[in-house]
């Protein structure tokens, strides 16, 4: 008996299927995931490198997070959305050199949680030198980003306290009281052209860039109910291509450390900056 029941008991607590929403990214929506793609972007930090073979670069480095308006966060809805968790973000990071000037990065965030956000988010970098014009190196730059990022963002409890009480009201019943557990899933392939030169005797190495980035971006929205995910609530999409540019210099303060700095700016998206520092591991002559 329990055998002919059990099915029919299943079928009736099967989750009713999520509603996808496909956005462009001149909507509110999509500008919003086009924001955080932007800046999840493995973009050089520095001018990039090249060097002899087996040479192993250990970096890190810390870019800005610029805040967004309360009109940005809002996203076309009632109520802003919790995106300003950080004015910081950064990556460890560790690039290979093989023969003919070709390098290899990965890179990885720290899943610390900020504010509630933790990023599982990774990278990788091919690049290699394609000639030179000049005292001009032309180096071009493929990329892939992915992973995810965990945080409130939908139902963030600063709602209940915020002082509004239409915003309280909508944490107490729309949220059911708890925080949500949404989830930001960038999928993203980047090719940039970067051209650089040297100064000062090779001490100073300036760099500037332009790249065009393929977003494939999810946000789930996962609002919490007590027995799971409330699917009443949809999973957004946006998919775009969209151009960036780049733009400047790495310092060689000494044959094992160099230190980096770049602006980043992918119109109507994001205007950034990164700062970096390199442990230069020489290899074989």
């Amino acid at each position: 008996m329990l055998l002919v029941l059990a099915p029919a008991a299943l079928a009736q607590y099967t989750p009713a299927p999520r509603t996808v929403e496909t956005h462009d990214i001149s909507d509110p929506e999509g500008s919003l995931m086009g924001y955080y793609s932007a800046l999840l972007i493995l973009a050089p930090d520095g001018a990039p490198p090249p060097s002899k073979a087996w040479t192993v670069d250990i970096a890190a480095n810390l870019g800005y997070v610029p805040p967004l308006s309360y009109d940005q966060r809002t996203a076309g809805r009632d109520k802003p959305e919790a995106t300003n968790v950080t004015t910081v973000f950064g990556y460890p990071k560790v690039t290979l050199w093989f023969p003919y000037h070709i390098g290899l990065t990965a890179a990885a965030t720290i899943p610390v949680q900020v504010n509630g956000a933790t990023p599982h988010i990774y990278g990788f970098a091919l690049e290699g030198l394609a000639g030179t014009i000049g005292k001009v190196d032309l180096i071009p730059r493929l990329t892939y980003t992915g992973g995810y990022i965990t945080g409130p963002i939908t139902c963030n409890k600063d709602l209940a306290t915020s002082g509004d009480s239409s915003f309280a009201f909508y944490y107490r019943t729309v949220c059911n009281d708890m925080e949500s557990t949404d989830r930001l899933e960038p999928d993203q392939w980047t090719l940039e052209l970067n051209a650089t030169t040297s100064l000062a005797k090779g001490a100073f190495i300036p760099f500037a860039g332009i790249g065009v980035a393929q977003y494939h971006t999810t946000f789930d929205i996962q609002v919490q109910t007590g027995s799971g995910i409330d699917t009443d609530h949809p999973i957004l999409k946006m998919n775009a291509t969209e151009g960036y540019g780049m733009l400047g210099a790495t310092w060689v303060a000494s044959p094992l450390w160099r230190f980096g700095g770049s602006l980043f700016w992918a119109p109507g998206s994001v205007f950034t900056g990164r700062l970096s520092i390199t442990l230069r591991l020489n290899g074989r002559p």
